[in-house]
């Protein structure tokens, strides 16, 4: 792995989203994965819960259930060789396995033996031809979430039949199973509370989906959906809706923003009518999280003050040039992201963000921050890199709780004074910069842990690093360096990783 590369994992300055993913959705666990070199057998640890042996073209199983006492996850995907009857048959016999992947197999049908092993609460199937479910997986009274993605050969009709039989399934996901409708039989899956549609060709929803009235995320992303489908505001639970990369202009009359929805993503939705969209949103009280990236947005209308519930707004990835002056009415928001855009600045009615915990603002063309910057005395990470940045205002001084600070790749040819007395931070990116020098002051940052000073001008290093008694990692990556430094300075700080 590129030094480079693991600075940039050890900081981890991800923004995760809201909505769960598949590996939450169907509950699996970081898995031991093996690998097998070439005729040699296979080694087990008796105390392994979950294990990975996808993709090594397996005839059988290669251990004996009494090995794996304790397995409560078994992946097997992409083992099309694999005698299922049998090892479904050789499952059977661990008690405590419960998430079973199937995966990728060519699976055409699958073998009656699955309802031998009725303790299972995960099974995925994805990636198969499957035309049919057999009954005997109705056996599997315990199970809870099924992945049936990439299933495009399937009777739909017939299986949303099965299905809804399952007294205890909550979790469905019907990926990219080719879809241009939804079979009516879906309302016989009353117990769900978790579907994804993600990935086919619908434009509209039944009404028998309004049976579920305990659907409480449901997610129909990558479709063609031109408005919202009635049926939606008649899901009394319905608490996160994803609606991205659809072709919606508005939400339109049938929005259930009055319910309890709490998390709503419009992201890659290009033909969204602004002004018509924001009062609507307004209509929502419950609104805390609200994705609108990748909907070539030109211009933020007045209006989104109005959504005062927001914790999370994400409006990355756009053409904005400016933003409204009611953002600062979003007094309980903590993640605002603004990444990738035409920024020109940042409007000083940011500062009365209070509680804003997170700030991302990379990829844009700043050149100035407002010194209100300075009143987000909750902010703890803030991303401004990749943009045109010379200084930072005193007022930067004053953020008690700033943990990261990216300011990677703009016009600086000096560390900002403004950060040297910051007791909080631990991380510091300045790579891609012209900094020619570390000041004496540098050494002051008692708890910065991580810096990347990369590409810049540095020839020298003085005493300033050695004081950093809690640093971890160090990138001086293409730098001009004496080459004697390079040579003493592991020796100097040895207990640092440093990358030349």
């Amino acid at each position: 792995m590129r030094p480079r590369l693991l600075l940039s994992l050890l900081l981890a300055f991800a923004f995760a989203r809201a909505f769960p993913q598949q590996n939450q959705w169907m509950g699996y666990a970081p898995t031991l994965l093996l690998e097998r070199p070439a005729a040699e057998p296979f080694a087990f640890d008796s105390t392994t819960t979950a294990l990975s042996l996808e993709g090594l073209d397996l005839e059988a199983l290669p251990f004996d259930p009494a090995q794996l006492p304790e397995l409560r996850e078994l992946r097997l995907g992409h083992n099309p060789r694999m005698d299922w009857a049998a090892c479904l048959e050789a499952l059977a016999r661990m008690p405590r396995l419960e998430v079973l992947r199937l995966n990728d197999n060519q699976l055409a049908q699958l073998p009656q033996q699955i309802g031998l092993l009725r303790q299972l609460k995960s099974l995925d199937l994805s990636g198969n031809p499957l035309r049919r479910l057999p009954d005997e997986l109705l056996r599997l009274r315990r199970l809870e979430a099924l992945n049936l993605s990439g299933n495009a050969e399937t009777d739909w009709p017939e299986t949303l039949e099965l299905l809804g039989r399952l007294p205890r399934l909550e979790t469905l996901v019907l990926e990219h199973c080719h879809l241009d409708e939804l079979p009516p039989e879906i309302g016989r899956a009353r117990q769900l509370a978790r579907l994804s549609l993600a990935g086919n060709r619908l434009a509209t929803l039944p009404d028998e989906l309004r049976a579920l009235r305990r659907l409480s995320e449901l997610v129909l992303a990558r479709n063609r959906f031109l408005e919202l489908p009635p049926v939606v505001a008649r899901l009394p639970r319905l608490r996160a809706l994803d609606l991205s990369a659809n072709f919606l202009e508005r939400l339109g009359p049938d929005w259930p923003g009055t319910g309890p929805l709490e998390e709503l993503d419009l992201s890659g939705n290009r033909y969204l009518l602004m002004d018509s969209l924001l009062p609507e949103l307004a209509q929502a009280p419950a609104l805390r999280r609200l994705w609108l990236a990748h909907c070539a947005l030109d211009s933020l209308p007045p209006g989104i003050g109005q959504c005062g519930a927001l914790l999370l707004l994400d409006l990355s990835h756009n053409r904005l040039r400016a933003l409204p002056a009611d953002l600062g009415e979003l007094a309980e928001l903590r993640q605002l992201w603004l990444g990738r855009n035409q920024l020109l600045d940042l409007p000083i009615e940011i500062g009365r963000l209070g509680k804003l915990v997170e700030l991302s603002a990379s990829g844009n063309a700043l050149a100035s921050l407002p010194p209100q910057l300075g009143s987000l005395a909750a902010l703890e990470r803030l991303d401004l890199g990749d943009n045109r940045v010379e200084s930072l205002p005193s007022q930067a001084s004053d953020l008690p709780r700033l943990r990261l600070l990216d300011l990677s790749r703009n016009m600086l040819d000096q560390v900002p004074p403004e950060v040297f007395g910051s007791r909080s931070l631990e991380v510091l990116l300045l790579t891609e910069n012209q900094i020619r020098r570390l000041p004496e002051e540098f050494g002051q940052m008692a708890n910065l842990r991580h810096i990347d000073l990369s590409d810049n001008q540095l020839r020298i290093l003085g005493s300033e690093v050695v004081q950093l008694q809690r640093l971890e990692h160090l990138n001086l990556q293409n730098n001009p360096f004496n080459p004697i430094l390079i040579r003493k300075l592991p020796m100097i700080l040895h207990q640092v990783n440093i990358y030349f």
